[in-house]
């Protein structure tokens, strides 16, 4: 009886755990990964594609289209191979095992990380919230940090490292701040997004270090090209696998294109002119310079910026996926903004909350196991997801403008 007990009060204890949440989120991970091995699906690919060309710069063999395997495709920069060479100390039948576990830590991290900046001891005073965040947000988001985790992609990763921006730039830790920008910026450009709101508000120093940085970061192919032209044709080679990544890119008028410029090309009345013939780089430089107009204005409003910083943030990284064409588990990077109405939840007018709701559906409902394969790859091809992403975006522009007419936003 007093062993039961006890296993009572420790079960009781773990449900005030700062960890609980976390430790769910962590085991789901693990569970998929033992499912994804048990059923001969644990190929993490495009784990294997970084993986691969770290151990051809180790072997000294070319880097960007070689000849001895066809179906092999490295089309980022060569420093972002260059940060995976220390898993090719590993067979790869390992290192993939520890890479799945890598990711899973940064998930983790990166969720908890969010909520300590939204409000810095949350896991001290307010554990009981932390954990209902976290719980709410796993299945908003468990289709895109689950897919992401299959494939052994870097765009969650990514979405921590602005976590990580953010938090050292609110720190005042420029430096800091800027050195992890530029990482991202060499994994994949979109941390460029940054620089222009860096601009409007002048944070000179940010921007200043982040170049430095790039500057120093671009030279690291040398360490195995050996000489400045051997480094530069490197590059070259590179935005020649840009050029023809780009090339591959679907019209706007296509099933699946999520992005902006495609939903509006498809859904409004420019579907006419996109028809007629009008110029789609047009469309798009159009668009583009719309976005960035209401961007401007939006975060030209005066805020503190420790109040507002992540919601702009947020903000940035769910448009994202919105300009970038890319596959529809790219928009894990509206994870940041989830989080942040999930925290805010009771200060959103009832109105809000449903359009919120509709945007957390559209973003991460659709399950194929749960709905069907019919009605999700029509989801699919209609890109619902887009319009979620849209409708969060608005959300999030809701409690900014809250903020910046002076109006509180401190979660209950």
């Amino acid at each position: 009886m007093g062993l039961r007990n006890h296993r009572y009060k420790s079960f009781f204890k773990f449900q005030k755990s700062p960890l609980l949440a976390l430790s769910i989120l962590t085991f789901i991970s693990l569970v998929f990964m033992f499912f994804e091995n048990l059923n001969g699906r644990f190929t993490i690919s495009d784990f294997r594609v970084y993986y691969e060309a770290a151990d051809r710069i180790i072997n000294g063999l070319p880097l960007y289209r070689h000849l001895e395997n066809a179906h092999y495709v490295f089309k980022y920069s060569p420093v972002s191979a260059m940060m995976y060479i220390p898993f090719t100390i590993l067979p790869f039948s390992i290192a993939k095992f520890i890479y799945w576990i890598f990711l899973t830590l940064v998930i983790a991290f990166g969720f908890a990380l969010i909520l300590k900046i939204l409000q810095p001891n949350i896991f001290k005073n307010e554990i009981f919230k932390a954990n209902l965040i976290i719980l709410l947000m796993i299945p908003i988001l468990a289709l895109h940090f689950l897919r992401e985790l299959h494939l052994g992609q870097v765009n969650h990763l990514l979405m921590v490292i602005y976590v990580v921006v953010l938090y050292f730039n609110l720190k005042s830790k420029k430096i800091t701040s800027a050195f992890f920008l530029s990482i991202s910026i060499f994994i994949k450009p979109f941390g460029l997004i940054f620089f222009p709101y860096f601009l409007i508000k002048r944070d000179w120093k940010t921007l200043i270090y982040s170049l430095i940085f790039l500057a120093i970061l671009v030279l690291l192919p040398l360490l195995y090209t050996h000489s400045i032209d051997n480094m530069i044709s490197e590059y070259g080679r590179w935005y020649r696998e840009l050029l023809i990544e780009l090339e591959k890119k679907q019209p706007l008028l296509t099933d699946r294109n999520h992005t902006i410029f495609s939903f509006v090309a498809r859904y409004t009345p420019a579907y006419y002119l996109i028809v007629a013939g009008f110029s789609s780089t047009i469309f798009k430089m159009i668009i583009l310079a719309l976005i960035g107009v209401l961007y401007f204005f939006l975060f030209k409003r005066p805020a503190k910026p420790d109040q507002i910083q992540i919601i702009d943030f947020a903000i940035l990284t769910s448009t994202i996926p919105l300009l970038a064409f890319t596959s529809a588990n790219s928009f894990i990077f509206t994870g940041i903004g989830v989080m942040v109405i999930l925290f805010h939840w009771k200060q959103l007018k009832l109105i809000d909350k449903w359009i919120a709701v509709l945007a957390f559906i559209l973003i991460g409902g659709n399950f194929e196991e749960i709905i069907g394969s019919y009605l999700s790859v029509l989801i699919e091809n209609m890109s619902f997801i887009s319009p979620g992403t849209i409708l969060l975006i608005y959300s999030l522009s809701v409690l900014r403008f809250k903020l910046s007419t002076g109006k509180t936003l401190q979660s209950t």
